[in-house]
């Protein structure tokens, strides 16, 4: 996908933003974190959520993570994970263009999207 449309995707009435905002309030959320961009680019993975906003970079590391939308949305209804305050706030997050490095973000830094993944592999290797 070429970055003039991933931009307009991410501008804030964009479709993946909108689908942020969606996952946060199917849960209860007023305000979006790093977990509903996860749940986000986990159901666009699966082909349940906004088509052609993941690239093959961002999809790979999910995949090998191990990570489904299932699971995670479980994990954050019945909140069996304790999540942290994010360091940046999603606009920083969605403001990476690229989704492979925006996945990479969302993992590497202490946010609570990487928190989610952590608990939900410790969960898997039990």
């Amino acid at each position: 996908m070429d970055t003039k449309r991933w931009k307009r995707l991410l501008r804030p009435g964009g479709r993946l933003r909108r689908e942020v905002d969606r996952e946060a309030e199917r849960l209860g959320r007023s305000t979006p974190g790093t977990e509903h961009v996860l749940l986000a680019l986990l159901a666009a993975r699966e082909g349940d959520g906004v088509e052609g906003v993941l690239d093959e970079r961002g999809g790979a590391r999910l995949t090998a993570l191990g990570l489904d939308y299932a699971r995670a949305r479980a994990a954050l209804a019945t909140e069996t994970v304790a999540l942290p305050s994010d360091p940046q706030s999603v606009e920083a997050y969605l403001a990476i263009t690229d989704t492979g490095a925006l996945v990479h973000s969302l993992l590497e830094d202490d946010t609570r999207a990487r928190r989610l993944a952590e608990a939900l592999n410790r969960e898997g290797d039990e």
